[in-house]
């Protein structure tokens, strides 16, 4: 199945579930699909617009790795299909951070061109995640997080954002091991 998906998302489980994550998002966390490709701003962010409402609601979230297992069909891939399904019926929503979001319009633009790139964007928009925008907050804890461990500052971003929203992160990136228990991670 992840094969399919990656050729293109008319054929699988989102497309089946689309209704159920257009319904999820109604009147709380719409979605832009314009020049932004469905960024929102800190404000702008579920968590901010939620307030309190799902006070127990985890939330899953991924760095660039797990995406790009997903859309090259590494191992793993078959985890990473499982997460929008379950994030379009509300239960476990998934976010990334915008810098994540940028790594794998970089590693696909690198690999395949910038027009492979420009699609990739679209069919990420199509996924129930919610892209976040960095706020002061979250890249003062970026930072503290790149002082504290040996990580790339794109991985100390997902770490940040886990943190903040007090979530599993979801990767395949091995970089991760060096954070011991201070993250929750599911492995892809």
């Amino acid at each position: 199945m992840p094969r399919q998906l990656i050729q293109g998302l008319a054929m699988g489980p989102w497309r089946e579930r689309e209704h159920l994550r257009k319904a999820r998002v109604s009147g709380r966390n719409q979605l832009a699909h314009g020049d932004n490709h469905g960024i929102r701003s800190p404000e702008e962010s579920l968590s901010a617009r939620l307030g309190g409402r799902h006070p127990r609601c985890e939330f899953g979230i991924q760095d660039a790795s797990a995406l790009m297992t997903f859309f090259e069909d590494r191992p793993g891939a078959e985890k990473v299909e499982q997460l929008p399904a379950k994030a379009a019926e509300a239960e476990w929503p998934l976010a990334m951070s915008v810098v994540n979001w940028g790594g794998v319009y970089y590693s696909v633009w690198r690999a395949r061109g910038e027009k492979a790139a420009k699609a990739k964007l679209h069919e990420i928009a199509q996924l129930p995640i919610e892209i976040v925008g960095v706020d002061m907050e979250l890249g003062k804890l970026t930072a503290s997080l790149k002082t504290e461990h040996s990580l790339p500052y794109a991985d100390c971003s997902a770490a940040a954002l886990a943190q903040a929203r007090k979530g599993t992160l979801v990767t395949s990136d091995k970089d991760f091991e060096c954070v011991g228990t201070a993250l929750r991670i599911l492995w892809v």
